[in-house]
């Protein structure tokens, strides 16, 4: 059906209708390209409105030996007729139930924004569940979980919050303008950001997971003492780094070193790990 022709009443329709059978049909997570024995997965969780699109092209600069998941939530790309969520504690549930079987060899969680929440909540639900836990969390473009929001814009009307969508710079200006295909987006969106303005967790129960924690030298919305404020939820002591560029800096800066390095140490770890076990 064309965009022109579906209506807000058609799409709310569609979403009545998907929703009971949301789980069984969608597609939690995808990935590009398939590996036969992968010694790791680099699992990556998107920002608000963000879907594989953004993740895909990592594939090229990933090692060999390494998969790609990319996790696709529901009410986004090829799941945009189903109801997105807007409560934390489901989105876990669900990924729980569908990525868990993944999970079987290392991983590495890499988060933006409101996916740094995200995969931050799932750690702790496979650590409450006591499941393996990823050999190294990276955390990119988001404020540490115990600060709530100091701006929320998920209540707006539609044109204010459109307005500061622009301003992210992370969505196209084409895309912004076109008013069908907002109405589409809209829902998702509003979702998206209500999960990552509302979700604040304590920093009582600390993870012992290595973590690294990244963001742009020019993004006015997550400042370095934010991101510096993730150290309270880590038991081991983060990392810090910063690049050129604003919210969505890995669009102007690479971290395909960073994050490589990162990872040819998590298999070395595990190398290390099954060759004293084995020993």
């Amino acid at each position: 059906m064309a965009i022109s022709s579906f209506t807000s009443t058609q799409h709310n329709r569609a979403i009545k209708n998907n929703r009971a059978n949301q789980q069984a049909q969608g597609e939690w997570f995808v990935c590009p390209t398939p590996k036969k024995n992968p010694l790791l997965r680099f699992v990556c969780f998107p920002h608000a409105g963000g879907n594989a699109t953004t993740y895909r092209p990592w594939a090229e600069w990933l090692p060999e030996e390494v998969e790609l998941l990319i996790v696709q939530p529901p009410g986004r790309s090829s799941r945009l007729l189903e109801a997105p969520i807007d409560c934390m504690a489901e989105i876990v549930e669900q990924l729980s139930s569908a990525l868990l079987s993944q999970l079987c060899v290392p991983t590495v969680f890499f988060g933006h924004s409101l996916g740094a929440k995200t995969a931050y909540a799932f750690i702790h639900k496979l650590q409450d569940i006591g499941f393996q836990l990823p050999e190294h969390f990276i955390a990119s473009g988001c404020r540490a979980p115990h600060l709530s929001s100091s701006d929320p814009i998920h209540g707006l009307d539609d044109e204010s919050f459109v307005n500061r969508l622009r301003n992210l710079n992370g969505t196209p200006e084409q895309i912004l303008k076109d008013q069908e295909l907002m109405n589409l987006l809209l829902p998702g969106l509003r979702a998206d950001f209500k999960l990552a303005e509302t979700f604040v967790r304590d920093y009582t129960n600390k993870l012992a997971v290595p973590t690294t924690v990244i963001g742009g030298t020019e993004d006015h919305y997550v400042p370095r003492r934010d991101l510096f404020a993730w150290q309270q939820h880590f038991s081991l002591a983060i990392s810090l780094h910063e690049f050129k560029g604003g919210h969505f800096f890995f669009e102007e800066t690479s971290i395909a070193p960073l994050t490589n390095s990162i990872i040819g140490s998590a298999i070395r770890n595990q190398a290390t790990l099954y060759s004293s076990v084995g020993g």
